[in-house]
């Protein structure tokens, strides 16, 4: 990663953590090395990251005293995470758009299954319009991109409905970034 993909990262990951409640126990899926877990740890009652990419010397892993744990995987391994783990908040920050339909769905019912009744759910998502601005600012060499070749080209709208089908109801929806991201709350539904 280059200056400008930390920055994008800092910034997207800023604005979910002022949503962040104190005691929260946190789901962050697609959580990288688990930078944003490390941003809200002294917040939170607890913090689980999974990712494919997560290094296996990770310092989260290697400290006893730490509330956070990383798991190297995907969606499969959502249901794999310890029983007495409840999530009142999963952020998926910048990464549905890597995924399927069918995971996305898949997400959407695992993450369901395992959290608390009350439970939020917070997303962050390009526009289809950056898969464009991002392999221009690649052959400027000013970005490196973050598995950006593994982008499917969802819309937002479509994304929001799949997750709806699992019983996820939407709250809020800002675009931020010039229109170029968007961020997306939803509640679990009741029913």
């Amino acid at each position: 990663m280059v200056f400008l993909d930390y920055l994008l990262q800092f910034h997207r990951t800023r604005r979910v953590a002022r949503h962040v409640d104190d005691n929260d126990v946190v789901l962050d899926f697609g959580c990288y090395q688990g930078e944003f877990l490390k941003l809200i740890e002294n917040q939170i009652q607890a913090g689980f990251g999974i990712d494919k990419n997560i290094s296996s010397r990770s310092s989260l892993n290697e400290s006893e005293n730490s509330k956070i744990r990383l798991l190297k995987g995907n969606v499969d391994h959502i249901r794999r995470l310890p029983r007495d783990f409840q999530p009142t908040l999963i952020v998926a920050i910048a990464v549905l758009e890597h995924l399927s339909d069918c995971e996305i769905l898949s997400f959407g019912t695992s993450i369901r299954e395992i959290s608390t009744q009350n439970a939020r759910l917070i997303i962050t998502m390009p526009h289809p319009f950056v898969d464009n601005l991002i392999k221009f600012l690649k052959r400027l060499r000013l970005l490196d991109g973050m598995d950006d070749d593994a982008h499917h080209e969802l819309g937002i709208e479509v994304v929001i409905q799949l997750l709806k089908k699992t019983n996820w109801r939407m709250i809020y929806w800002k675009k931020f970034q010039f229109g170029l991201n968007n961020e997306i709350h939803f509640v679990k539904s009741l029913t």
